[in-house]
């Protein structure tokens, strides 16, 4: 008569620690089910950005400016890159929701949500400093998955080696699959530029003679050349844009007008 009582109170509160871990889970997936959407639709964003660099790529090749060609081919590359791992980092998180879902007891904890838990990170890690939003919110799931895992008691009992290879393994598949995607997806560059896109960056020349300039109050094109000279003569149109508040736009005019006074060779 007396055991009965403690075996009853053992048994409700596994099922409240139980109900504490699915509602946490469930919070995890639904903030990883948002960053999927945000990443759909930062690829969508990017398809688009591509398909207008590679118009303008076309028709600096038909006019025969092939420095002009060449700018727009190298920014197509650096977009289709990003592209890859946004949509890898995807296909990553699709999966952790997938495992994540899964999880329905104390005993799933350490075979689902440990692994899971590293490969949010290592998504994290991949994103970072390229999709800030997209960061701040695996951390978020990180601090859910990490009270779970303490809740019950289990952090110190992980196998993070065990975890690593399973992620790695996740990764690649990942990668792989968005590397087909992007392949299939995306129109091949003109054969003359081909040879030419295996830096992920335009190469920029820094013609002598030119002094050193300031960043505050100066004109846009002294800003873009200051900007430039400070990276090695190395430029990432997008990268340059967004650091300078001005469109791409802007930025590949100003680069041209530099080139066409001798500043800067493409």
């Amino acid at each position: 008569m007396f055991g009965k009582p403690g075996l009853w109170s053992f048994s409700r509160r596994r099922k409240q620690k139980e109900g504490v871990l699915k509602d946490r889970v469930s919070l995890a997936i639904y903030i990883l089910e948002s960053t999927i959407e945000k990443l759909k639709n930062l690829t969508a964003a990017l398809t688009k950005r591509d398909e207008r660099h590679f118009e303008q790529c076309i028709e600096a090749v038909v006019s025969e400016d092939s420095s002009r060609a060449l700018m727009y081919a190298n920014e197509c590359a650096e977009i289709r890159r990003l592209v890859s791992l946004v949509m890898s980092s995807q296909l990553a998180l699709e999966k952790a929701c997938l495992r994540l879902s899964t999880v329905g007891t104390i005993s799933d904890v350490l075979s689902n949500i440990s692994p899971m838990l590293e490969l949010v990170n290592e998504t994290g890690r991949r994103l970072k400093g390229i999709v800030p939003s997209v960061t701040g919110k695996l951390q978020e799931v990180d601090s859910v998955l990490k009270a779970s895992l303490s809740d019950m008691g289990s952090t110190s009992s992980v196998d993070h080696k065990l975890a690593s290879q399973e992620v790695q393994k996740i990764l690649e598949e990942a990668n792989k699959a968005a590397d087909e995607a992007v392949r299939s997806k995306f129109p091949e560059f003109p054969p003359e530029l081909t040879a030419e896109l295996e830096k992920p960056q335009v190469p920029v020349a820094l013609a002598d003679g030119v002094g050193d300039v300031a960043i505050d109050g100066r004109p846009v094109k002294e800003l873009v050349y200051d900007y430039v000279k400070k990276r090695g003569g190395r430029l990432s149109i997008a990268e340059c844009a967004s650091d300078l508040g001005l469109t791409s736009k802007e930025v590949e005019q100003t680069i041209l007008q530099l080139r066409y006074e001798g500043k800067v060779t493409l």
